[in-house]
């Protein structure tokens, strides 16, 4: 009877850490984002980690409704934190006006309908999200507090060196998760980009994470890499 108790008891532990999630539909300009936002309740100092999806020019727009849903369950420990996950796709990708103003849109609705303000947040980009985690750290309304980039690669999108000095760039820390298997982005296309970036960063702002046998997939880390993940949402709000 104690062994089923506790066994009962460690299940509904369990759903009860499985976050809700609400379904929004923000408009900016002629784009009407798809976004899903996974809480559990209403928090009164919510942290707010903000998810970037891959394929961001996909002619699917409603990747953001389950972009996020593994994010959201490696953030449950803390019932204050909140994943905010919108879409992009076709012409209105990351970093496109209208999707930098889906993002704050989003956290604008969250005090208004929640009475609670959210002043910083945390960034997570996988592939092509990357861009959307750059595009919020230069011109987002938020400050940053810590970003972590699965699979990406920056390198046509602005000059590590300069990127590095940018003010908005050094709030906030960077973690690059790099797989030496990418089929989209090899190693030797994007490494140098990242050493440079994270030399000049310095170690206390910067880490990049490399696994030689990685690939591009969210699931590929999901599966073996979890650990590297969770250490990163434990460590997002400083």
């Amino acid at each position: 009877m104690k062994l089923c108790a506790l066994i009962l008891c460690f299940q509904v532990a369990i759903f009860a850490a499985v976050p809700a999630v609400d379904t929004l539909r923000i408009p900016a300009g002629r784009f009407v984002s798809p976004t899903a936002v996974w809480h559990q309740g209403i928090p009164q100092k919510p942290k707010v980690i903000i998810w970037f999806h891959g394929g961001m020019q996909s002619t699917h727009c409603d990747k953001g409704l389950v972009g996020g849903t593994s994010l959201a369950t490696l953030a449950a420990f803390d019932p204050s934190m909140v994943v905010v996950s919108p879409s992009a796709c076709e012409s209105f990708h990351w970093l496109s006006g209208e999707a930098l103003q889906v993002m704050d849109a989003v956290l604008d609705s969250l005090e208004m309908r929640w009475k609670v303000k959210v002043t910083e947040v945390s960034l997570v980009g996988v592939s092509d999200g990357g861009l959307g985690v750059l595009e919020y750290t230069l011109q987002g309304k938020r400050s940053v507090t810590s970003r972590m980039l699965v699979s990406t690669n920056l390198t046509r999108a602005v000059d590590p060196r300069s990127l590095a000095t940018t003010a908005r760039a050094q709030m906030g820390f960077w973690l690059f998760v790099q797989g030496g298997a990418d089929r989209l982005y090899p190693s030797s296309t994007v490494f140098p980009w990242l050493d440079t970036f994270c030399q000049k960063m310095g170690s206390k702002r910067c880490e990049l994470k490399m696994d030689p046998r990685g690939e591009h997939d969210w699931s590929w880390w999901l599966q073996n890499r979890k650990v590297w993940l969770e250490g990163f949402v434990k460590k997002a709000f400083p």
